[in-house]
């Protein structure tokens, strides 16, 4: 593998990405579909809600 395709493979993953709403402290965020069990970056609360990309 190049260099570039490693650039590439590093700023653009291909990987879906799910975003969430945390309810306890209002700020969004997104997280790899494939992680489980998420909490929030900010506050570290479990309650997240699903919303669509802004």
């Amino acid at each position: 593998m190049g260099v570039f395709d490693t650039l590439k493979t590093v700023f653009s993953p291909d990987y879906e990405a799910v975003h969430y709403r945390c309810p306890r402290c209002e700020r969004r965020f997104a997280y790899r579909a494939d992680l489980t069990d998420p909490t929030c970056p900010y506050c570290d609360s479990g309650d997240l809600e699903p919303v669509e990309p802004s």
